[in-house]
């Protein structure tokens, strides 16, 4: 079935099975945007699935979702019912890809039905991949495939090249902090944004351009855990989160976080190929 989708103005078709469904309401009381191509919101293109996804925005060497997965996308994706029994042996023990539902409640959770456009969060890290790979993508890694081992290298993370612009900057909007630019350094913005809402924070760069909140917002899983023995893994979220005070986030900056936590400040995005 021919779906056709008005993604930021460009009209695109997918011939792939319609298998999305329309925005549903999820859980923290979060009302799905995103859902079945033809109501795509500006920033997104339809996958295969039939799904609006985060635009992959094409940077040397590689392309990497333009925004954090939203918690609209995310709740099209559920309300497809995905299967859990074809994850990796490291994710294995993971039955179901559903928030945490005691995490969508904390205060520093966006409530209410302006949320869809905010980044997922409350997912573990196979929760994530396991989306990804769903769209056609694959959770952020190295860029010769597979879990990133130098976190800090551009010519080993994909992650780290784009928010970086290639290792040119300590910032993802440049060389030097600016506390206006992400949603990162105000105390006083305890929550996330919606995606793409911070048009400063995004490179200079025309080459790695268009790719926003790769620093604040949420954190980012990357597939850089330092084993794959399963639920236990410790892996490094990426980018630190909003609400930061002084600490303002760098490219290089990451966290501690096992591959089956879901915390109030972790999202992700996508990758390809």
């Amino acid at each position: 079935m021919a779906l056709s989708c008005a993604c930021g103005g460009v009209v695109t078709t997918d011939d792939g099975p319609g298998t999305g469904t329309g925005g549903t309401t999820g859980a923290g009381g979060d009302a799905g945007a995103g859902g079945q191509c033809g109501a795509c919101l500006a920033h997104e293109t339809c996958a295969a699935a039939g799904l609006c996804v985060a635009a992959s925005v094409t940077v040397p060497g590689f392309a990497i979702d333009a925004t954090e997965v939203t918690r609209g996308q995310y709740a099209a994706w559920l309300a497809t019912e995905p299967p859990t029994g074809a994850q990796p042996a490291a994710c294995g023990w993971n039955a179901s890809f559903a928030p945490d539902p005691t995490c969508l409640a904390a205060p520093s959770v966006c409530q209410g039905p302006g949320c869809a456009t905010h980044p997922q969060v409350c997912v573990d890290l196979c929760d994530a991949s396991a989306y990804c790979g769903a769209v056609g993508k694959r959770l952020c890694g190295g860029l010769g495939g597979g879990p990133v081992t130098g976190l800090d290298d551009p010519t080993q993370s994909r992650w780290f090249a784009a928010c970086s612009s290639g290792g040119a900057y300590e910032f993802t909007y440049g060389p030097g902090p600016d506390a206006t630019k992400c949603n990162d350094f105000l105390a006083s913005q305890p929550t996330t944004v919606p995606v793409a809402s911070k048009t400063g924070c995004q490179s200079p760069v025309p080459a790695y351009a268009g790719v926003f909140d790769l620093i604040g917002n949420a954190e980012e899983w990357e597939d850089n855990c330092s084993t794959s023995a399963g639920a236990s893994d410790i892996c490094h979220p990426r980018g630190l989160s909003f609400g930061m005070g002084a600490a303002m986030p760098l490219c290089a900056s990451s966290t501690y976080a096992a591959r089956d936590e879901a915390r109030d400040t972790i999202g992700f995005r996508c990758c390809a190929p």
